[in-house]
């Protein structure tokens, strides 16, 4: 899929540690991006968004869509995170979503939404991709649909323990994301047959699928090829370890006996 290009700035999101922004391209679709020039002042969370991103929508997870996004070159340069001017590169886009529930204390509703059959899809996606940031304080939304509540997720900027290396993606293979599970979600889990289904879903994707994701990258995002070998080899190994992993961690889902 070639990259979107953005041709609109509509300023700072208000929160967010990256300082991402709110754009639009030229048919007047809404998207939330992150530079390559982020605030953390780490490109892995670009890797972190697109890989998992794109896992999310072939596991068809309640997700905004994701893109490499392109700015226009006369635009870019009026931008600035921290005092350091955007490139004229690649960056990374999610499409806006709208109807979000905006009142306070949503992790309340988290028991009540429409599609919550879909939360142990949600959960194994976490804990395959070392997702630590998947908590009560945020990187999901509620929206608001004619039908009731639906829970999306969002900002897949922490997958991979964040600023990931070799040695440390090799260190995480079978191991077990501290704050991956969100506790109002992780409770509605009482059998195995429900992590069952979860956890075959991911284990069906084909290897080479999630092989070639990685190499979609922009080269510029991952410039050592060791570093896409490694993030390669942790997502293949950690899937094949994955129901372990689930599995004697039961003790980690309240009800699930």
């Amino acid at each position: 899929m070639p990259p979107i290009t953005l041709t609109r700035d509509l300023g700072v999101m208000p929160i967010g540690i990256t300082k991402a922004h709110e754009m639009a391209d030229a048919d007047g679709k809404f998207y939330i991006v992150k530079f390559k020039e982020n605030a953390l002042g780490s490109v892995k969370v670009l890797i972190n968004e697109y890989v998992a991103g794109k896992i999310a929508e072939h596991l068809d997870l309640p997700c905004a869509k994701c893109y490499i996004a392109e700015i226009d070159s006369t635009l870019a340069p009026t931008i600035e995170i921290n005092g350091i001017p955007v490139s004229v590169s690649s960056h990374f886009a999610v499409e806006k979503l709208n109807d979000i529930y905006v009142v306070p204390f949503i992790f309340k509703l988290i028991p009540t939404c429409q599609n919550k059959d879909k939360y142990p899809d949600i959960m194994n996606f976490d804990v395959w991709l070392y997702n630590w940031d998947r908590n009560n304080s945020g990187n999901y939304l509620i929206l608001t649909k004619p039908d009731g509540y639906h829970f999306y997720i969002i900002d897949h900027g922490h997958c991979f323990n964040l600023d990931w290396s070799v040695v440390i993606l090799a260190g995480m293979i079978g191991a077990f994301a501290p704050k991956s599970l969100i506790p109002q979600m992780s409770e509605l889990v009482t059998t195995d047959v429900q992590m069952e289904g979860a956890i075959t879903k991911i284990e069906a994707i084909d290897d080479n699928f999630l092989r070639n994701l990685v190499d979609d990258v922009p080269a510029d995002w991952i410039v050592d090829p060791l570093d896409k070998d490694a993030l390669k080899d942790y997502i293949v190994q950690q899937k094949k370890e994955l129901r372990k992993l689930i599995f004697t961690n039961k003790a980690k889902f309240a009800n699930w006996k």
